[in-house]
């Protein structure tokens, strides 16, 4: 359940930051067509304008993880934190949130974890 949560909310995160205009960051989930076909590894960054580019990784570089390597109990609470805090977004709830409906981290995560079930 907390990998399926995870991968909402961190879907969620890139969704809301593209539309909000801001590049790649460590939240997003990985880019499947990144390395689609090459069979290569590969690092995928975007310039000031948003256009997307890739280029392979030396023997000797590290693809950047963001949260892939963290538990996903980390990734959940991480991505649903930031969503609530910098797009004021509600996974559970499907929309931006107002004053006193704003839940806490806690209630937002035993949530996503009960829609999971």
């Amino acid at each position: 359940a907390f990998s399926r949560a995870a991968g909402r909310a961190r879907k969620a995160c890139r969704d809301l930051d593209e539309r909000a205009g801001l590049l790649w960051t460590p939240l997003w989930p990985p880019d499947p067509d990144a390395a689609a076909g090459s069979g290569t590894v590969q690092q995928v960054f975007s310039d000031a304008s948003g256009e997307r580019y890739s280029r392979p990784l030396e023997e000797d570089e590290t693809a950047p993880e963001g949260l892939d390597a963290a538990p996903p109990e980390v990734a959940l609470r991480t991505a649903v934190a930031y969503l609530l805090d910098v797009h004021n977004y509600s996974l559970s709830r499907g929309g931006g949130l107002i004053g006193a409906d704003v839940p806490t981290l806690d209630e937002e995560v035993a949530q996503l974890l009960e829609d999971e079930e």
